[in-house]
């Protein structure tokens, strides 16, 4: 039995999982039973108002473990049409989650029921997880099963959006929220209070000065924090008693220093005015040197696609599965350009690679 790429990414743009929005209850379930239809054992992992998939047939010949997301980012401003009316025009494919990553699932279950069909002894496994785009609950929670069901697991490839280039490691992050607490008085007289904002930009100021370490790897490059987001002051005649912001850090494999005490330290110089609170922290993530991902690179070169390992900036599942000591790759036929932006599209002939690609992955790892 076959199934069309494009039908199938069709249908799963088709569906609502905005996150935060309507969230992934209603294509997990509709992805459960495409894949039960298919002949796959499914565990369904529900948590809250959200689900992860398990599926495989042949589970203990899954070495590679195909992984993906079902939430997408909310749609934009900009749109020109509905983003949940998937069209193809131009040779793309367009709708929200199109690049990111609802063509690459649809990928990799073609791929994995075409592989079936040559040999009906490979091993196919898939994890699609929630909350991908805001905290990535769904792969902390599935992360400590995969070794109990997977049990000679080697690695997961995740289809975030690389151009179909192999990616072998990634930054990783660290936010805070960085909040200060003044005295208000009127404007005319400072000295009667404490400006808050003024203490909130020499904070912001030091931590850009000696928050950042001065390193580089040779793929990702240096370490960088950003200010994302400030909020403070009530009125332009008033002292601010408060002020608050967001910060961003992102992290390089050689980092030694523990990045979260250097911001504290630092916050820590104005005493008990300033406080710092952080949020979702995940390490970088670098494969490790592995017959397997060699294989994944001569395999590539094979189809034509570039072979080199490659890094990119952003984060994916890959930290949080390494932090259990699974390997990943990350490999997608989106191009991250696409990615979290209006009239996002991924291209068909792309799609019809990452089939081929991921179909001679699996025959080739998950056989014997």
């Amino acid at each position: 039995m076959r199934i069309g790429v494009l039908d199938l990414a069709s249908s799963l743009i088709s569906i609502d999982s905005t996150n935060p929005g309507k969230l992934e209850l209603e294509i997990a379930d509709f992805l459960g039973d495409v894949l039960e239809d298919l002949g796959f054992n499914v565990e369904r992992q529900r948590y809250s108002m959200r689900m992860n998939l398990f599926a495989y047939r042949n589970q203990e010949r899954v070495r590679l473990l195909f992984c993906g997301h079902l939430d997408t980012v909310p749609p934009t401003e900009g749109w020109e049409r509905s983003p949940f009316s998937p069209k193809v025009m131009r040779g793309r494919l367009f709708g929200l989650g199109a690049c990111d990553m609802k063509g690459a699932i649809a990928a990799m279950i073609a791929a994995g029921v075409e592989a079936l069909a040559e040999d009906k002894e490979v091993g196919v496994g898939f994890l699609l997880t929630s909350d991908e785009e805001v905290g990535m609950s769904g792969a902390k929670l599935a992360a400590p099963k995969l070794r109990d069901l997977f049990k000679n697991l080697r690695l997961c490839l995740i289809g975030e959006p690389t151009d179909l280039r192999l990616v072998t490691c990634h930054k990783g992050v660290l936010r805070a929220t960085l909040r200060v607490k003044g005295v208000a008085s009127h404007s005319s007289i400072p000295e009667r209070g404490v400006n808050a904002v003024h203490i909130g930009i020499n904070v912001l100021k030091r931590m850009m000065e000696r928050g950042i370490p001065q390193l580089a790897h040779p793929i990702l490059g240096r370490p960088t924090l950003q200010v994302t987001w400030v909020r403070g002051g009530v009125a332009e005649n008033i002292i601010p008693d408060s002020f608050e912001a967001k910060i961003d850090a992102r992290l390089i494999p050689q980092e030694t220093e523990d990045r979260r005490k250097l911001l504290m330290d630092i916050a820590g110089e104005w005493g008990e005015r300033v406080e710092l609170e952080f949020g979702l922290a995940l390490p970088p993530y670098e494969a490790p040197e592995i017959p397997e991902i060699a294989a994944i690179s001569r395999i590539m070169g094979t189809v034509g696609l570039d072979s080199r390992p490659f890094g990119v900036p952003y984060l994916t599942e890959a930290s949080v599965y390494w932090e259990k000591g699974i390997p990943s790759v990350i490999v997608g036929p989106g191009d991250i350009e696409q990615a979290h932006r209006p009239n996002e599209s991924v291209y068909i002939t792309k799609l019809a690679l990452a089939k081929k690609l991921y179909r001679s992955l699996v025959l080739l790892l998950n056989r014997g």
